[in-house]
């Protein structure tokens, strides 16, 4: 019993060597698993699988045991294109930088035209007026001519959409970007406001998906534009944080696009330039806040770079608009010596808005006037056209009544009496001279209501002067309507200094 005992480890020792060796040779055989909660064995592990990376130029392949941790190749540079990711079978692009591969797999390489960064051309441009609008609204249609200007290389679509005519600025832009995938759809709405999102979005279709999550005031990982927030956070085109709003919804001005784009396209915020090199905005001045991002977006121009400051070398300088009136549509503007818009001022005699736009003073008689306008007038007229139409309109659009007559040379009642005319279609003397009057200075007249008389009667009566060219004229509405009234075509437009006198105006 003594020898079964000391003997006994020495067994147990022995049956152990023999238990791991067989379990060694059966693992070798592919007969037992690798690894717990795994149904591959050692025996199919050994088997190489392979990565298929198709590229532009060919296909690359690398091989893998199954079940190891691979990393997706980094896609090759290619001139005017950037990388944007590995596609797979589904048609998905592949987030993930490296998983664990248990099959053969297949990557297609996706690249995306690039964006200029290299070179700084205009990227938003005037409308016909020679407006840059820093404050309005960024269009659809212009974020499209945008993107299309900024493409490093020329792009061209077939396939538009149901609301953008071939005859449309944006026209080309749309194909393009539909061609790239950037749009989609059967209908763009060019005219719309572009938001925030709907710009991310675009912009994203450019750059490689990204990888990181941020907190955001007004959204969540639940909301389906999260991501595109989170990307643009990531490139650091935008600010994120528990306290800032993403705001997906708010409407981008033209100012503020630049202000994005310029970080999208590594510009300066603040490059080294002199004013000649910009040139002149008509509505926008150096002291304005936003002016050098506009100036970045709006005027081309060779830089060079050091130590991040950039400075510009040659330009494109916008030029400079003469001094005057300018109906811009069916609004009145006017641009001084400076060669801006006359903001919250005056310019020979006519009082301008914050925004450059002709104001009588009354909001509502401005829109009723701007409504009339957009009946009668056409861009086509020249202004003295324009003023024949106005009168014709006054002496032929409003029936007589009986009103207020108001005390010599009084001559306060001309915005008040035009409102009142326009609106209830009647009136004296005083409202077809004031409404005559307020119309003529919305077209750039100086033109003032005369409160006398008359005639050899010496009747109480109103009437417009004009001083056009030096000389003074006389335009008298209601007289002609009242002898059109008596069936006699008298013609009380523009009466010189000798035909007026025959009249007998008194003042």
């Amino acid at each position: 019993m003594k020898d079964l005992k000391l003997s006994t480890p020495r067994l147990i020792q022995n049956l152990a060597a023999v238990l791991v060796f067989a379990l060694i040779i059966l693992m070798a055989c592919g007969v037992l698993p690798v690894e717990p909660g795994t149904w591959s064995f050692l025996g199919r592990n050994k088997e190489a699988l392979t990565i298929h990376y198709i590229t532009p130029d060919g296909e690359i392949t690398r091989e893998a045991r199954r079940g190891t941790v691979v990393t997706l190749e980094p896609g090759e540079e290619i001139e005017n294109y950037t990388f944007i990711g590995w596609r797979d079978p589904q048609g998905n692009i592949e987030k993930r930088e490296s998983f664990k591969i248990y099959q053969n797999s297949y990557y297609s390489a996706v690249y995306a035209v690039a964006l200029q960064t290299n070179t700084h051309k205009a990227y938003l441009f005037p409308n016909r007026y020679g407006m840059y609008l820093p404050y309005s609204e960024m269009t659809r249609g212009d974020a499209a001519r945008m993107l299309y200007t900024l493409l490093s290389i020329p792009i061209s679509g077939s396939d538009g959409f149901f609301d953008v005519p071939n005859d449309d600025p944006c026209y080309e832009a749309v194909c393009a970007l539909k061609e790239l995938g950037v749009v989609s759809g059967s209908r763009f709405h060019p005219d719309e406001g572009i938001t925030k999102a709907e710009l991310l979005e675009m912009l994203a279709a450019f750059y490689p998906a990204g990888h990181e999550t941020f907190r955001f005031a007004d959204l969540d990982e639940k909301d389906s534009l999260y991501p595109v927030f989170c990307f643009a956070a990531e490139h650091d085109w935008i600010d994120s944080g528990t306290r800032i709003n993403a705001d997906p919804d708010h409407i981008m001005t033209r100012m503020e696009t630049a202000t994005l784009m310029n970080r999208v396209l590594g510009r300066s915020e603040e490059p080294n330039v002199v004013t000649r090199q910009v040139g002149y905005m008509i509505d926008m001045t150096q002291d304005e806040e936003g002016y050098w991002q506009m100036a970045e977006a709006c005027v081309s121009h060779d830089f060079e770079k050091e130590e991040g400051v950039e400075t510009w070398t040659e330009s494109t300088p916008i030029k400079r608009a003469r001094k005057g009136f300018y109906m811009f549509g069916m609004d009145l503007y006017a641009i001084d010596r400076s060669g801006h818009l006359v903001k919250n001022g005056e310019y020979n005699g006519l009082t301008f808005d914050e925004q450059g736009v002709y104001t009588s003073g009354n909001p509502e008689l401005d829109e009723v006037i701007r409504s009339v306008f957009e009946k009668i007038l056409d861009e086509s007229m020249d202004q003295e056209e324009k003023l024949r139409e106005i009168y014709k309109y006054t002496t032929e659009s409003f029936t007589y009544r009986r009103r207020r007559i108001y005390p010599f040379r009084d001559t306060s009642w001309a915005a008040d009496e035009a409102y009142t005319m326009l609106t209830t279609k009647t009136g004296n003397c005083y409202n077809f001279a004031g409404t005559f009057c307020m119309m003529a200075r919305a077209i750039g007249y100086d033109a003032q209501v005369f409160s006398g008389f008359v005639g050899n009667e010496h009747s109480a009566h109103a009437w417009v002067e004009i001083e056009i060219d030096g000389k003074t004229y006389v335009f008298d509405p209601e007289l002609e309507f009242a002898y059109k009234q008596n069936k006699k075509n008298i013609d009380m437009f523009m009466l010189d200094e000798k035909e007026s006198r025959k009249w007998g105006y008194s003042r």
